[in-house]
C-alpha cells in the first residue's frame, strides 16, 4: 500500500446533528509510515459541550471560546483531506459526517473521500466478538492505553498504530514525538515559561491541565 494516507480524529461538543468539532488531529502516512508533520487544532464551536463530551476530551467551554472557529482553517483542511488517497479513522463515519457538516457551515466545498478505511470495522472483522472501541482495541493489541481524558492527538496516534498493526506495517521506531497541545491554541496571558510549546510522546495526555481554565 504505497498510497498516501491521512489518519484523522475529531473531538466534538456532543453526538447530535447540531454539535460541532472542537478539536481535530491528522497524521499523514506513506507506505504505512508517518510521512509528514501532524496537524492538531482546536476550535471555538460556538456552542457549549455536553457534560459527556467534556468528560471525554477535557476541553472547557471557556478555553474553547478563545479559539478561532473551524471556518478559519476550513479551506486548508479541505485541501489536505482531498490530497489523501485514503482517509483512515476509528469509526470513520462519525469523523467524516462531522467534517462534512462543519465544512458546509463554513461554506467550503468538501468532497467526501471516496476511499476510506475504518479501523473500528477492520478490527471487528479481524477480531469478532471483541470490544471494538479504540481504547479496547489498542489495549488488546498492546498498542498503548487511552486515558480517561483523551485528546484528538492522543487518539489519532493510537489509530495510526492500530492501522499499522491491522495492515502488517512495521510500527514507527522510535515512537513519534508530537505536540500535546493544539498547534493553534490561544490562551490567557501567562508567564513565558508557561507559554512555551511543550512536547511529549503521544502516550501521555497533556490536555488535562487545560480542562478547567
Amino acid at each position: 500500500m504505497r498510497r498516501s494516507v491521512l489518519v484523522i480524529d475529531c473531538e466534538t461538543t456532543g453526538l447530535g446533528e447540531f454539535d460541532r468539532i472542537v478539536s481535530l488531529a491528522a497524521v499523514p502516512l506513506k507506505g504505512g509510515q508517518i510521512s509528514g508533520e501532524a496537524i492538531y487544532l482546536a476550535f471555538d464551536p460556538g456552542r457549549k459541550c455536553t457534560p459527556e463530551a467534556h468528560r471525554i476530551h477535557g476541553l472547557s467551554d471557556k478555553m474553547l471560546a478563545r479559539q478561532p472557529p473551524f471556518s478559519v482553517y476550513a479551506e486548508r483542511l479541505a485541501r489536505i483531506v482531498a490530497m489523501a488517497e485514503l482517509v483512515v479513522a476509528h469509526h470513520a463515519a462519525f469523523d467524516l459526517d462531522f467534517l462534512a457538516r462543519d465544512f458546509e457551515r463554513a461554506s467550503v466545498p468538501f468532497k467526501r473521500p471516496i476511499v476510506g478505511y475504518c479501523t473500528m470495522l477492520a478490527y471487528a472483522a479481524d477480531y469478532p466478538g471483541k470490544a471494538k472501541s479504540l481504547a479496547a482495541a489498542a489495549r488488546a493489541l498492546g498498542l498503548g492505553e487511552q486515558e480517561s481524558r483523551h485528546s484528538a492527538m492522543h487518539d489519532v496516534a493510537l489509530a495510526v498504530k492500530l492501522f499499522q498493526k491491522l495492515n502488517d506495517f512495521e510500527p514507527n521506531r522510535p515512537d513519534p514525538v508530537w505536540p500535546i497541545r493544539p498547534l493553534n491554541l490561544v490562551e490567557v496571558a501567562k508567564s513565558a515559561t508557561e507559554h512555551h510549546t511543550r512536547l511529549k510522546s503521544f502516550g501521555n495526555n497533556g490536555l488535562n491541565d487545560l480542562a478547567d481554565e
